[in-house]
């Protein structure tokens, strides 16, 4: 194998890590699968969402987060579960080091019927750790969060 074959390979192996990374997230996140969810972030990543208040400095910030709040939720198909369907990310590499934008649309399930309840955008920062690609940073940009009819907030 060529040079030029090795990295194309090693650049499109990263991709690939990359986007398990953000899918480690999502199915952490809708399956309640808080190692798959916990697995996804560096000690020192941060999480900002303006619109849902969140200011997240610290891996174990983060997992407070996950675990008192949409973590606990029951997982994806039980009623009050969700779902988010991200769409693919357009990644940047830069050595050990890469970003990435991907859009989302997020679903619930009431148990009776599913209903979108919001949509947005991940800007991501990811850094390469001993044990592989982790978010460093997530800016989380989405629409006001809408509750299922008949539903209460979450």
């Amino acid at each position: 194998m060529s040079a030029l074959d090795a990295a194309a390979m090693s650049d499109v192996r990263d991709r690939l890590d990359i986007a398990e990374v953000q899918t480690r997230y999502a199915i952490g996140m809708d399956r309640g699968d808080r190692g798959s969810f916990a697995s996804a972030w560096t000690e020192d990543a941060v999480w900002v969402c303006a619109e849902l208040g969140l200011d997240l400095h610290g891996h174990a910030a983060i997992m407070e987060y996950y675990d008192r709040r949409p973590g606990s939720a029951p997982a994806t198909p039980s009623p009050g579960g969700n779902v988010r369907l991200a769409g693919s990310p357009l990644i940047e590499l830069a050595g050990d080091r890469a970003t990435a934008v991907a859009e989302f649309v997020a679903y619930r399930y009431t148990g009776s019927a599913i209903y979108p309840y919001t949509m947005g955008h991940y800007d991501d920062e990811f850094r390469r750790t001993p044990e592989g690609w982790r978010l460093s940073r997530r800016d989380m940009i989405v629409c006001p969060v809408q509750p299922a009819p008949g539903s209460a907030p979450r």
